[in-house]
């Protein structure tokens, strides 16, 4: 029986595809597809699935993704609100 999913660092998947180290753990952190942080972060099947879908959507920076509307909503608000004073 295997209890521990194999896993891969960021920068396996980064050498492997071509893509930043740099770029695979932002995305990875951001999408909460990751096990640990730092120096010891390891990705699953199911991260690195997760990673190349957004990668798919290239347009948006690793920050966006997790993003949810309500949130753009409520920080275009605050400007709004700042710009009428």
């Amino acid at each position: 029986m295997k209890v521990i999913p194999e896993t891969v660092t960021p920068k396996d998947l980064a050498d492997a595809t071509g893509w930043s180290e740099r770029w695979v753990r932002q995305t990875a952190r951001a999408l909460g597809a990751c096990l640990g942080r730092a120096r010891g972060m390891r990705l699953t099947e199911a991260d690195v699935k997760t990673i190349m879908e957004a990668k798919r959507g290239a347009s948006l920076q690793p920050t966006e993704i997790n993003e949810r509307p309500m949130a753009r909503e409520s920080k275009k608000r605050v400007v709004r609100t700042r710009d009428e004073r």
